[in-house]
């Protein structure tokens, strides 16, 4: 086994479900011939939930281990809440939590059904971040607008969504992108970190296929069989909303079974 494959993921305890699924996802379609480390952004997690998560996830990759780092919501007071937390600022501090060249970062509404080891071979030393488009057109004119208003360059053709983060973290310490990002981050602009990410690697961002992040109401049967990574954002399949009645969706259901499967 001579490849170590770098992720991170960052939840509170009200996320735990989400970071589950996403972990033993990824760790069921991973290739057995590589080994993964599990980067956990820990804003609140009890210790029993992250025993829990260790075991369940090397039952499904042995070749796996974990290291925790406690993020304090207190270093982001300062900039505005996304959905309710601040632990999507998180991610911004991989440059210099990890002594490493290059990690996976992805939300924890995702469910892998894709070799993560495929995306692994995609990086590059002189690209800063890969992602995926970012198509919806209603993220663009928020988005897009706030860009232009403030003298920021914006093309929809090269726009990713932050949901699938690989960076390239010597290149982020080389060039201190993460500390332009959290100056930006000043500025307030309306998707918060994604769009100063957006704004720190232009030019120097690698945009892959949609398999790695495929929003979920954009599935088609054809990409579950050929191997897909289904981002949920929104959805939150974990918490179904008690306004809505009624069945649930084939894609919410593919979330269901992984974390029967997996518990």
């Amino acid at each position: 086994m001579d490849e170590r494959i770098d992720i991170a993921l960052a939840a509170d305890g009200g996320y735990f479900c989400g970071l589950f699924v996403t972990a033993c996802s990824i760790a069921k379609y991973a290739a057995k011939g590589v080994a993964l480390r599990f980067n956990i952004l820990d804003g609140g997690i009890s210790e029993d939930d992250l025993r829990l998560l260790e075991d369940k996830v090397k039952t499904f990759h042995p070749a796996t281990v974990f290291r925790r780092f406690e993020i304090s919501s207190e270093l982001f007071k300062d900039y505005l809440l996304w959905h309710g937390n601040h632990m999507t600022y998180a991610r911004l501090l991989l440059p210099e939590l990890l002594n490493d060249d290059y990690c996976i970062y992805c939300d924890v509404d995702f469910l892998w059904m894709r070799d993560i080891s495929e995306l692994w071979a995609e990086r590059r030393e002189d690209i800063a971040l890969i992602s995926t488009w970012d198509g919806t057109k209603t993220t663009w004119d928020v988005d897009g607008k706030w860009l232009k208003e403030n003298g920021f360059d914006f093309s929809p053709d090269n726009y990713f969504c932050a949901g699938l983060t690989f960076f390239n973290l010597k290149y982020f310490r080389e060039h201190s992108l993460k500390d332009k990002c959290f100056e930006l981050l000043k500025l307030k602009p309306p998707f918060n970190d994604q769009t100063v990410m957006y704004i720190a690697t232009q030019g120097k961002v690698k945009i892959v296929s949609q398999s790695w992040q495929q929003f979920h109401q954009n599935v088609m049967p054809e990409l579950v069989k050929d191997g897909v990574a289904i981002h949920y954002p929104g959805a939150i399949p974990w918490k179904p909303s008690p306004l809505k009645i009624g069945f649930l969706s084939d894609l919410s259901l593919l979330w269901h079974r992984m974390n029967a499967e997996a518990r």
